[in-house]
């Protein structure tokens, strides 16, 4: 790594757009990087017109336990559901400008010295972790993922729809509310969440009476299937008025089909259990 100039590192905390394709060649360097990575702290931009970047695996482990856990101060490490193809293993956290993070890593007495890369700064620490320590860490944040998952428990009625269910609605969620225009949020962006709202609900409700009868549990599969065809209905309509691009469309698109596909087998199975009731009964 080239070490940066003081002009560089003054003018860190205004990051400049970052567009897409630049964000996600930043993000798979950093995958790669944290896969080995025990004395540094990696900060890529992530929202370049706010100033937001963030930090990943590793780099977010140590950021958490080492600095701001020392400090007292509360950071919340979140998982990547809203990148379909690029995710990072553990998660994330985001921060508003790089500033922040080498005033919190001065203070824990971890700062070493710093180095300005593709608008990206890799915080050099004066200490190496152990596998032993970064497995410690990682474990807590294990727990704390799991105690926080668990003060609401959902008997699953198909765990790989559930979480694809819940990545696309993540996905839009955070589309419709960043990535339109006030008056197509308020109306093509309010139609999608709430589609996606609904159906999670109502996998969550028919989740709890697995028990019903078939008929009960066809007519629930059956809602769902509409809501998901709604779905898709309305994000061709963001393409077809270009209110979003149709290859971002696609992308989502093909995930909400994936879920249209997996309903649709819940279908046939219940429909057949009520063939079967009928020629019993």
């Amino acid at each position: 790594m080239e070490k940066s100039s003081t002009d560089d590192l003054a003018r860190l905390d205004t990051i400049g757009k970052v567009d897409r394709k630049e964000y996600d060649k930043l993000k798979r360097r950093a995958i790669k990087f944290e896969s080995k990575n025990a004395q540094y702290v990696l900060v890529i931009p992530c929202d370049g017109e706010n100033d937001w970047c963030e930090m990943s695996d590793n780099s977010a482990l140590i950021y958490k336990y080492a600095v701001c856990e020392k400090l007292g101060i509360a950071v919340s490490m979140t998982d990547d559901l809203d990148s379909f193809y690029i995710q990072y293993k553990m998660g994330r956290i985001r921060t508003r400008g790089f500033s922040v993070v080498r005033r919190r890593l001065e203070k824990a007495g971890l700062y070493e010295k710093e180095t300005l890369k593709d608008r990206s700064v890799i915080f050099q620490l004066n200490h190496q972790f152990t596998n032993k320590e970064l497995a410690l860490m990682r474990q807590k944040e294990e727990e704390h993922q799991a105690a926080l998952n668990s003060i609401v428990k959902v008997t699953f009625a198909d765990p790989v729809l559930h979480q694809k269910m819940i990545e696309v609605a993540t996905r839009l969620h955070r589309i419709c509310f960043r990535r339109l225009d006030k008056l197509s949020s308020a109306t093509n962006g309010r139609r999608i969440v709430e589609l996606c709202d609904v159906l999670i609900r109502d996998y969550y409700r028919m989740s709890e009476t697995l028990n019903a009868p078939p008929e009960v549990l066809l007519a629930d599969w059956k809602v769902m299937r509409r809501n998901t065809h709604d779905l898709l209905i309305e994000l061709q309509i963001l393409a077809g008025l270009k209110l979003w691009t149709r290859e971002s469309c696609v992308k989502v698109g093909e995930q909400v089909v994936f879920m249209e596909n997996r309903i649709e087998g819940h279908i046939k199975r219940e429909a057949d259990r009520v063939r079967k009731s009928r020629r019993k009964g």
